[in-house]
């Protein structure tokens, strides 16, 4: 009897599958050993995977996108006796280390350069769409693949595992496995073909499939309700509902959807219309370019993080296309909330060390650049899958729906607070700040809203008058007036100031 074969898989954000690897293994375990590591193992230069590298005979990469990471790996793998090196996804360092038979990808790796040529084509030229354009081509030569010569075997096998990878349920990356084995180590496997997934789509935890389009999702609904839905729901007793339009990762779909269904639970119960669409992750922005500017939402909520424009894979390249973000978003014109369970910490990790870098940049730093607000995290991971936290799920929907209500708001009677610099208090820091005039800017500021229908109250002439108001108005000693004219300061008693309290908050409020 033949050793099986060492097969290690080292991919990125896989985290939360901890039950797909295991089917797998399981699949496979007559022909193949299979061991699965994140990118977390390469950043900790885990010696097991060190070994495991060194002992595989065909390696796995995908979604290794810091170059810390690529260093590393590429040093491990020049130490290998891999015979086979497939890489997707990841920075040009690590695609380069492909070798499938007669096919790598020479010089700095990447994307070759025909396919290149045939994505532009593909997207008319838009840069920012290349990735989405490349998952299109994927889709193409699966078509085109059965016309290739004999020559272009090893290229057609390296495409062929792309496709089933890009294709995120679990017999196909045991599906993808198969071939690697029947194809380069002699085992006598049958290969299913693949079992094909929408790039995106719309989903929802109460239907029996997924819709290919907003309109079959609209039509289900209809069906459903026995009538018209979001706005033409509208009627004398029941107003139109808020429109949420929710992006989520495809991959997360396919494999551990519970936080996803949780989340569109909740923004259901909280009064929320919403549209629940599936991405690959690079393709976000075409979503919403292409889909939801006829839509009419009021708020949009990406699950996915990282850029809006490049997802995931955009994400090493932070800006690269900012134009091309800001320009959707601001003809789509709603608010834009980030919200995701942590995709690479547990619940032990997150109420220890909080959120830790990795996410921050995927959560905070990465969205912000393109303009997204009030970040919430939904939960973390529990042996191998996503878990949510109920009072999450309820702060995203009451964000939502907030924000959404506020839309339709008249700006007469929004209320807005401007927070101004004061520290160390009494010391003449108030409204400062390096370099700039806060009191001109602020003054400006009121001028801009009064000018768009807010109400500011009486606007002072000058920004020395404003100064001079706020200074009284934060003086409750002082005080005659605020901001917005004729209201004292507030005194409280030692009484209710005791009523107001507990022993413990007094306490330390004197401290």
């Amino acid at each position: 009897m033949n050793a099986k074969t060492n097969i290690v898989a080292i991919v990125g954000l896989e985290h939360f599958n901890k039950r797909v690897w295991d089917a797998v293994r399981a699949d496979l375990d007559a022909h193949a050993a299979v061991r699965n590591f994140t990118e977390f193992d390469v950043d900790q230069k885990s010696p097991e995977l060190a070994h495991a590298i060194e002992d595989a005979d065909c390696l796995f990469v995908s979604m290794i996108n810091f170059k810390e990471q690529a260093d590393w790996l590429r040093e491990r793998v020049a130490h290998s006796k891999a015979k086979t090196v497939f890489a997707y996804e990841s920075m040009p360092e690590v695609m380069s280390l492909n070798h499938v038979g007669e096919y790598v990808i020479s010089g700095k790796g990447g994307m070759p350069e025909p396919l290149k040529k045939i994505v532009r084509l593909l997207v008319n030229g838009r840069d920012e769409d290349t990735l989405y354009g490349y998952t299109k081509l994927m889709k193409m030569m699966q078509t085109m693949m059965k016309f290739m010569p004999e020559k272009a075997r090893d290229f057609k096998n390296w495409m062929q595992v792309n496709i089933y990878w890009n294709q995120p349920v679990q017999q196909n990356v045991t599906s993808m496995f198969k071939l690697v084995l029947r194809e380069y180590f002699s085992s006598r496997v049958e290969v299913p073909a693949v079992v094909e997934v929408p790039t995106m789509g719309v989903y929802h935890p109460g239907a029996a499939d997924f819709f290919r389009d907003i309109k079959a999702y609209r039509d289900w609904q209809k069906k459903l309700q026995g009538g018209k839905t979001g706005r033409g729901a509208k009627s004398a007793k029941q107003p139109a509902k808020p429109k949420a339009a929710l992006l989520f990762f495809r991959k997360h779909l396919m494999q551990e959807r519970s936080y996803i269904d949780d989340a569109i639970h909740a923004l259901e119960a909280d009064g929320l219309d919403v549209l629940p669409l599936f991405v690959s992750g690079i393709e976000g922005h075409v979503v919403v370019r292409e889909w939801l500017m006829k839509e009419g939402i009021d708020v949009l909520i990406s699950m996915i993080g990282f850029a809006l424009v490049g997802g995931p894979a955009g994400s090493t390249k932070a800006g690269q296309h900012k134009a091309a973000a800001e320009e959707i978003l601001r003809s789509l014109n709603v608010p834009y909330i980030v919200a995701q369970p942590l995709y690479v910490q547990d619940f032990k990790s997150w109420a220890e060390n909080g959120v830790g870098p990795m996410q921050s940049a995927a959560l905070y730093a990465l969205p912000e650049m393109d303009g997204a607000i009030d970040p919430v995290v939904l939960g973390a991971i529990n042996d191998g899958k996503f878990a949510t936290v109920p009072d999450r799920l309820s702060r995203l929907s009451h964000l939502a729906r907030r924000w959404a209500e506020l839309r339709h708001t008249p700006n007469r009677e929004k209320k807005i607070a401007l927070v101004v610099y004061d520290y160390p208090p009494g010391l003449g820091k108030k409204g400062t700040a390096a370099l700039l005039d806060v009191p001109r800017s602020l003054l400006n500021m009121l001028w801009r809203l009064q000018s768009e229908g807010y109400d500011v109250g009486a606007v002072p002439e000058s920004a020395e008058q404003l100064m001079q108001m706020l200074d009284e108005a934060t003086d409750v000693q002082k005080s005659q007036y605020n901001v917005r004219g004729g209201r004292p300061g507030v005194k409280v008693t030692a009484q209710e100031y005791a009523a107001w309290t507990t022993l413990r908050e007094r306490e330390r409020i004197e401290e």
